[in-house]
């Protein structure tokens, strides 16, 4: 169970409009080697599926089996999309320093707002996402034991398996979400990864399951306050016409617009946590 306080179901609202596939592809208008390993070098990766019906893989029967094929079939994906952001990072040039966006493990980035619900960052009970996006300052910025509580956690992600969460499940709008123990399991997992974001000052986090990508976004004012994406599949190719966005388009739309966008409307919030 999290710790700290819930989320109420109530609090939770549709995320209306989410972004479209046009605001994806408008990002590389310009950086056609970009779009290049967008649409070409990822596809394969993109449309397999790290689940158990998948011939090539065993079982998935806890989380951590989840995580190990997550990283193990799109681990390259993610390499492409981080050396994507350092090639083409903002501002970038031959002799600019090494400052980009990159995708990694909760680990890489422990940074803790000042405000943040007690409960929750107990050093006993506290847990950390499974995944970060954080600011990368060069080879040694993470790598030092004392650095990563200083590195913001701009987007935190969680790992969930499909058979244990899914979108249809979750308020307000999830078809099964007023299913007995489901529900219980929903508020849970949204608590969660609420909290998660609500510590690193994150506006922005995501569910990440075998199936489906699950985006969220806290709104401003108090503790809770959640807006929810549509179920987003990894085993889809992106159109523009019908609409359908992959995992891929939504991880790199975040991870390059709003993760390095440092304003009013980018990726921090303040914590609520103690309010």
């Amino acid at each position: 169970m999290p710790a700290g306080r819930w989320v109420k179901p109530n609090d939770v609202r549709l995320w209306d409009p989410f972004i479209t596939v046009d605001d994806v592809e408008a990002l590389w208008e310009g950086l056609p080697e970009l779009n290049k390993a967008m649409e070409e070098e990822v596809t394969e990766c993109d449309l397999r599926r790290a689940g158990p019906h998948n011939p090539n893989f065993g079982a998935i029967i806890e989380e951590i089996d989840f995580e190990i094929l997550w990283r193990s079939t799109c681990h390259p994906r993610i390499n492409l999309v981080n050396e994507i952001f350092r090639k083409y990072r903002p501002g970038a040039t031959s002799t600019s320093e090494d400052h980009y966006i990159k995708m990694g493990g909760g680990s890489s980035a422990k940074w803790i707002s000042p405000n943040a619900d007690p409960a929750a960052t107990d050093a006993k009970r506290g847990k950390k996402p499974d995944h970060s996006g954080f600011m990368f300052e060069g080879a040694e910025s993470q790598y030092d034991a004392n650095n990563p509580k200083t590195v913001y956690n701009r987007i935190p992600g969680d790992a969930k398996l499909f058979r244990k969460i899914r979108r249809s499940w979750l308020p307000p709008d999830g078809s099964t979400y007023l299913a007995g123990q489901k529900r219980r399991e929903a508020e849970k997992v949204l608590s969660q990864i609420h909290g998660y974001m609500d510590m690193h000052e994150a506006r922005y986090g995501y569910i990440v399951t075998d199936e489906e990508l699950i985006f969220l976004r806290r709104r401003e004012g108090k503790w809770g306050q959640l807006d929810i994406s549509p179920a987003i599949r990894h085993d889809v190719r992106p159109d523009r016409e019908s609409g359908v966005l992959n995992s891929l388009y939504v991880m790199f739309y975040f991870h390059w617009k709003v993760a390095n966008d440092d304003g009013p409307d980018g990726w921090r919030l303040e914590s609520y946590g103690k309010t």
